[in-house]
């Protein structure tokens, strides 16, 4: 029931800054909105089955993502200018939750530059197809663990409950 106040809550927000202000009547449709919004996806998304995530600490990630996505569509047009190739990076990925990995295969979906192209959940491994500089060395594909081109997985990391903290609570 948290889970949908939250949804209900983060829809009704942004109806509100996406109308423009706060009159009874944006107030109202905004409420009846979400909540029509909250019942649909209820059935399509199980919000009450999605365990060991702080649904208020995803709102930091979705600051970041913003500054991310602004971020790297300069570094990409300057690619674009200066030559570019593509090449395929892998990354290890923290994250145990298979929601948070959605959101962090979707965020870089819409980071500009880089394409997730396989995640590996036996190794927490992500293979990303990313736009690098033509005059980059190349790496060993091996090797390309170490890199974290994109750290989108910061704040998911602190969205995720671990296993022993949600242990202890039950």
């Amino acid at each position: 029931m948290k889970n949908l106040i939250y949804a209900f809550i983060a829809l009704l927000a942004i109806w509100i800054v996406l109308v423009g202000n706060l009159t009874p009547y944006a107030f109202i449709s905004g409420a009846i909105a979400s909540i029509v919004c909250v019942l649909f996806t209820k059935k399509f998304m199980p919000l009450n089955k999605i365990n060991n995530v702080r649904f208020l600490k995803l709102i930091f990630h979705s600051l970041f993502l913003i500054k991310e996505i602004y971020r790297h569509s300069f570094i990409v047009i300057r690619l674009i200018f200066t030559g570019a190739k593509a090449d395929v990076v892998r990354m290890k990925t923290n994250i145990k939750s298979e929601f948070l990995q959605a959101i962090l295969i979707n965020s870089i979906t819409l980071t500009p530059g880089s394409i997730p192209l396989n995640l590996d959940e036996e190794i927490d491994e992500l293979l990303v197809l990313m736009l690098v500089s033509k005059k980059a060395p190349t790496v060993p594909f091996e090797a390309k663990e170490l890199l974290e081109p994109i750290n989108l997985e910061r704040y998911l990391l602190k969205a995720q409950i671990s296993n022993d903290k949600s242990k202890t609570k039950s």
